[in-house]
């Protein structure tokens, strides 16, 4: 039984993909001398049909986070996040590699006056 507009949505476009496969344009008879080309054509538009209409969550469940991550470049994914997550679980040399003498110097002046 069809319960929600979500599954209503899916079966109204899995129709109308069928019919458009099956039925050329301005013809009423069916042709079911269907090329694999088209097969695949279908089934690609009938998934397109089908992932319209998942969330996020419901389009990525049962993927591993490195299977997901791995179709985004770093700055992608990492300006989702506060700058102290993304230090979060690295080491101190990690933290300040990339970081010339004359920035951590600038920085730790910074601290020491916050200190005081």
């Amino acid at each position: 039984m069809i319960s929600q507009n979500k599954d209503l949505k899916y079966l109204i476009g899995a129709l109308s993909e069928i019919e458009s496969v099956l039925f050329e344009e301005g013809e009423t008879e069916m042709n079911m001398n269907l090329t694999p080309e088209q097969v695949i054509d279908f089934g690609k538009k009938l998934g397109d049909v089908w992932l319209s209409g998942l969330t996020p969550q419901e389009r990525v469940a049962g993927l591993k986070p490195s299977e997901v991550l791995s179709n985004f470049k770093p700055s992608e994914v990492l300006s989702n996040f506060k700058p102290s997550d993304r230090l979060a679980g690295l080491n101190p040399s990690d933290r300040l590699a990339g970081l010339n003498q004359a920035e951590i110097e600038d920085y730790l002046k910074q601290l020491k006056k916050q200190a005081h």
